[in-house]
């Protein structure tokens, strides 16, 4: 549960690419509800190791950007406690302080992913992964390989990253507690991946050709894929959310509270919580859909740009780089300073 910005990267071989996230879509989408576009399920995947990429010497072009905003460029709201991602690249948090999980290191850091528990990870500019709060209790110390790494995203008790050859590399806890489902050990193999999401205990990563892969706790359907190319990908608690090519929204897997029904609109970035989801629709536009309790309907007025949906709370940037935040407030999760 994260947005990122718009990176550029240099591939393994040397080339520059431009991969897109979650929050950034493709210009010129179609302003039509839904598209569903089927994809090729017999795409070739390469033989790459999870751990060992060989991306360790791979030359980097991230974060030098000027983003030409004040204030913040990334928000990440978890269970008690949220952070944000200001344009100088430091890290500031609020809510609770459990295990430091609301005091993070003073480093530089690239993109950050907050947990529903009080952990959290990052990439730095260095490309490393860098973890704080309980990470070391909930089995999250980064793995040892060495890689150059564009993103993160902290589900429970595990992680999961894209390395800078577009490997999905996932590491932690296999269970979470409640059985074995191979949210770790079943990670697609092979590169050519943009983005990944690490829900509950089930995690999605998607292909530059728009097709998603899905793996692990399957209970409610939630790693059965619809035939749709999607532009971005985001795991809630048993449920997952993608953004079709023509910036539709398709939900699946467990279907309590509405969160699989999401609004008829068009999305440019959207962001599953444990029982709710939110969005950024065409013009700025903030919606939510899914549990409605503890005030997360609740929703803040104005022009946003992201959003980032916890556990019973929400937090958004808006156009001017502010955070606002809304639900759930008992730890002072959402009262960014």
């Amino acid at each position: 549960m994260y947005a990122l910005m718009l990176m550029s990267v240099f591939s393994c071989t040397g080339e520059k690419k431009t991969h897109s996230s979650d929050t950034q879509t493709s210009p010129g989408i179609d302003s039509e509800y839904q598209d569903d576009t089927d994809i090729d399920s017999d795409s070739d995947s390469d033989d790459v190791s999870g751990v060992d990429t060989g991306c360790s010497d791979t030359g980097l072009a991230l974060g030098d950007e000027d983003t030409g905003v004040d204030g913040y460029i990334q928000v990440s709201a978890g269970g008690s406690h949220s952070c944000a991602l200001t344009a100088e690249r430091a890290v500031v948090c609020w809510g609770a302080d459990s295990w430091g999980a609301a005091t993070p290191p003073e480093i530089e850091f690239l993109q950050i992913s907050v947990s529903l528990g009080p952990y959290a990870c990052g990439v730095t500019r260095e490309s490393e992964i860098v973890c704080w709060g309980a990470a070391e209790y909930a089995y999250l110390t980064p793995p040892p390989s060495g890689d150059n790494f564009l993103s993160v995203d902290v589900g429970y008790n595990y992680a999961c990253a894209i390395n800078a050859c577009g490997a999905v590399v996932c590491w932690g806890d296999e269970s979470g507690g409640h059985g074995d489902y191979g949210q770790v050990s079943e990670a697609p193999s092979g590169d050519g991946f943009v983005q990944v999401t690490a829900g509950y205990n089930q995690a999605c990563a998607l292909k530059e050709s728009g097709e998603a892969v899905c793996w692990g706790n399957n209970q409610f359907g939630q790693t059965d894929v619809p035939s749709v190319q999607f532009l971005q990908l985001t795991a809630g608690e048993f449920h997952i959310c993608g953004i079709a090519f023509k910036g539709g929204v398709h939900c699946w897997g467990a279907s309590a509270y509405q969160r699989t029904t999401p609004p008829k609109s068009t999305f440019q970035q959207i962001d599953a919580g444990a029982n709710h989801n939110c969005g950024i629709a065409t013009g700025n536009e903030l919606l939510c859909w899914g549990h409605d309790s503890e005030g997360r309907d609740d929703l803040p007025v104005g022009s946003f740009t992201s959003v980032s949906s916890g556990a019973l709370h929400s937090c958004a940037l808006d156009v001017e780089g502010g955070v606002q935040c809304w639900g759930d407030d008992d730890d002072g999760q959402a009262s960014p300073p």
